[in-house]
């Protein structure tokens, strides 16, 4: 019922909080296979990106939230949504606190908060960093999913391949998901890859550094699961993802929770809104 306006085309169900929310999820879906015929026809695809990019890209649709242009709920799942109507107001104060901290150039003590290494990581309060940063925690998400679903019915890309600069690559990755879906072309109505291309904005060495020093781990363990569950496929994209440091990107810096973050005062989105409007003002002046 919740696919009828579909008419034909394959139903999609599309929302980076199935990942997140793993825990929640994960075993619904898995419930939902045992009692349905219809759901047994279901295939699950995660789309992963680089998670330094993703966070950067993750911190300025906050801002976003935080200027008033991107509803609270889009692109959450109703589960999710639900679970976080209890606790709205707190979210938006950390929300405020979030944005603040990006636009005074304070960002590097959420951060390394959010990325310290211990058992309390981010109990004190609800650190919005921490969120932000935990949805790029992919080998946790998909051994998650894994558990309840076989590998067979769940599909992991990675967002590099569908924007790489090779044609060739890019048509492999789009092969690859339409021989998933048993297809060979595949009218989604809508652009998988065009909602996740939200680009990132530079971070500065400082934050850069202080989640690549936190993801090293994290993604080696991404790679390990990818190679034993799914070794035909290799190599991965994510195999470079801890490329910067290997370089020794961040060989210099020092990590440290009092200094200076690049200042950003407003989402990229209000930034192109208000230059817009500038350029406006200043063509109706010229006309005059």
């Amino acid at each position: 019922q919740s696919f009828a306006h579909c008419r034909g085309k394959p139903p999609l169900d599309m929302t980076p909080e199935y990942l997140y929310a793993h825990s929640m999820v994960a075993p619904r879906l898995a419930a939902a296979y045992a009692t349905s015929n219809v759901l047994q026809r279901v295939r699950t695809i995660a789309l992963i990106r680089e998670p330094v990019t993703r966070l950067s890209a993750a911190l300025d649709l906050e801002l976003e939230r935080c200027d008033g242009l991107v509803d609270d709920n889009q692109g959450r799942c109703r589960v999710c949504r639900e679970t976080k109507r209890g606790n709205k107001k707190e979210a938006e104060m950390n929300r405020h606190v979030l944005c603040k901290a990006m636009r005074g150039g304070t960002l590097t003590r959420l951060v390394s908060e959010a990325t310290r290494d211990a058992p309390d990581r981010c109990s004190q309060h609800w650190n919005l960093a921490c969120q932000a940063i935990d949805y790029g925690l992919y080998a946790r998400q998909l051994s998650s999913w894994l558990h309840f679903l076989p590998k067979e019915r769940l599909l992991v890309l990675h967002y590099e391949d569908f924007v790489a600069d090779e044609t060739a690559t890019r048509r492999r990755a789009y092969d690859k998901l339409y021989d998933f879906l048993g297809k060979s072309e595949v009218d989604l109505g809508t652009d998988i890859i065009g909602a996740n291309e939200r680009p990132g904005r530079y971070l500065g060495l400082q934050v850069e550094c202080t989640a690549r020093r936190f993801f090293k781990t994290p993604n080696d363990e991404l790679v390990q699961l990818l190679h034993k569950t799914w070794p035909r496929d290799a190599p991965f994209p994510s195999e470079r993802y801890n490329d910067a440091l290997a370089a020794g990107r961040c060989d210099s810096i020092v990590s440290s929770t009092d200094a200076a973050s690049l200042p950003w005062p407003s989402s990229m989105e209000m930034a192109r809104r208000r230059e817009q409007a500038n350029n406006f003002l200043a063509a109706a002046y010229r006309r005059e």
